[in-house]
């Protein structure tokens, strides 16, 4: 798990929750690879370890990005608002979801 931590390049600070967003809960030794095969964007991917959130990468809303995060992640929400989270299981309904924003 250390060496998941020193890959990601973590940093300190604490920044008000930005939206739409991705958290990935279960950040495992695959993320730092994956990560930097996404298209870069706008939207904040936040990654989970312990209590800890901290945004590990900005993607684009692409369905190829959601493609690759859940070939190596199996909990993936997506987080329209502080009260609207969805919890992603196909591309297909991350694309449904994306829809109407």
């Amino acid at each position: 798990m250390s060496e998941i931590i020193r890959r990601i390049d973590f940093t300190p600070k604490i920044r008000k929750e930005e939206f739409p967003n991705i958290v990935i809960a279960d950040v495992n030794e695959t993320t730092p690879l994956v990560v930097q095969l996404l298209e870069e964007g706008d939207m904040p991917v936040i990654g989970v370890i312990g209590n800890s959130r901290k945004i590990i990468a900005r993607i684009s809303k692409s369905a190829y990005n959601i493609d690759k995060l859940m070939r190596t992640h199996s909990d993936i929400t997506l987080n329209q608002e502080v009260s609207n989270r969805v919890r992603i299981r196909s591309v297909r309904e991350y694309l449904e979801v994306m829809r109407w924003t």
